[in-house]
């Protein structure tokens, strides 16, 4: 069974998709890669400021006004306090106490009130609510696309105990799983309780599914007709390479164990007497499918890894390459990614020792 989590906070919402593993001790797995976007409650805040600036506008106030102030400040305040978790779209108006004597009725403003019709709250809540909808088909559709069965959605965080909100994400969730949308008790409070859960606790989540592709720059064969002139460069053993292309290390929305690394073996061409220092950027991608080349702009540099491999000796510890180009040798290695929740590890390992090490953390 999975359970979605849907958390409807301040700045951001964000989702994902959880299957319960052990009750004792209590272990979850991902089930889905971890999705959201800027669309909490601040978003409606802003929605609501472009509404009342347009509103105080029709007073014809000059510019520094201090009522116009007193005006906006008020509304702001009524707004986060009172219109935003009350709302049901059910054709109410709101009137605020701005606190002035003088009327502006083209500004809604009679008997010291400013008032603002269900169409102006609404207006502020539609775009916001539709983005989150649309995050939670996108979610229910991956768990399906899975075959599993969804047992509860849970709708948690702050913005999430918005009463429109909540029977908006029920009316619009397929019929078959709107008695399973629910909000838990305390739901304000429950991802921090979650948060403190799984910083006590060993390992919560044993597994994870990648939100993005993670890779690394090298240098493949040529290929004729298929790769870019431009990117030709000449190797030591006299075959000829394209530059910027990729090894990914992990595909997005590939089931990664938690802590445990990935490994992908390489190696380097090196002349005698060239350097055994090495800067390897390591790139992450949030396309469904990953460009060919690093130069791609859609493929973000995360973290350069840097090795020293200087204490080996080239002639003694690695593979001679004689070649009608000449000698060369080759340096065996092998890079470690793990992955734990929004950090990032990489090692670079050289005949069992680590040369090099490097982290990045996502949001």
């Amino acid at each position: 069974d999975a359970v979605l989590i849907v958390d409807c906070g301040g700045g951001t919402v964000d989702l994902i998709a959880y299957e319960v593993e052990e009750e004792h001790p209590f272990t979850v797995a991902e089930c889905t890669a971890g999705s959201g976007d800027s669309c909490g409650s601040t978003a409606l805040n802003r929605n609501f400021s472009n509404i009342l600036r347009a509103k105080i506008r029709k007073m014809k106030l000059p510019d520094g006004s201090k009522t116009a102030g007193r005006v906006y400040a008020k509304c702001i305040m009524d707004f986060e306090n009172r219109i935003k978790a009350d709302f049901r779209n059910n054709g109410q108006k709101w009137a605020v106490d701005v606190g002035i004597e003088a009327e502006f009725p083209e500004a809604g403003i009679e008997e010291g009130y400013m008032t603002f019709t269900n169409e102006e709250i609404l207006q502020c809540f539609e775009p916001v609510v539709n983005r989150i909808l649309e995050l939670v088909r996108n979610q229910i559709i991956a768990i399906q696309a899975q075959n599993r069965h969804l047992q509860n959605v849970l709708v948690v965080g702050g913005f999430g105990s918005s009463e429109y909100l909540f029977q908006q994400i029920k009316l619009h969730v397929p019929p078959q799983f709107q008695s399973k949308v629910v909000r838990p008790m305390d739901s304000v409070a429950a991802i921090v309780k979650g948060a403190v859960t799984a910083g006590i606790t060993e390992r919560v989540v044993t597994s994870r599914v990648a939100r993005r592709h993670y890779l690394m720059a090298t240098l493949q064969p040529f290929k004729e007709g298929h790769h870019p002139e431009q990117y030709r460069v000449p190797s030591l053993d006299g075959k000829d390479r394209c530059k910027y292309t990729r090894q990914i290390f992990v595909q997005k929305g590939q089931r990664v164990k938690t802590g445990e690394p990935v490994k992908v073996s390489f190696f380097r061409q090196v002349a005698p007497g060239a350097t055994l220092m090495y800067e390897d950027v390591l790139y992450a991608c949030d396309e469904d499918v990953c460009p060919e080349y690093t130069k791609d702009p859609r493929i973000k540099e995360v973290v350069t890894l840097t090795s020293d491999l200087s204490r080996k000796n080239l002639e003694k510890d690695f593979e001679r390459m004689d070649t009608p180009q000449g000698t060369f040798y080759r340096v065996y290695f092998d890079i470690y990614l793990t992955l734990d929740g929004t950090e990032f590890n990489a090692e670079l390992v050289c005949q069992g020792e680590v040369m090099g090490r490097c982290s990045a953390r996502f949001r």
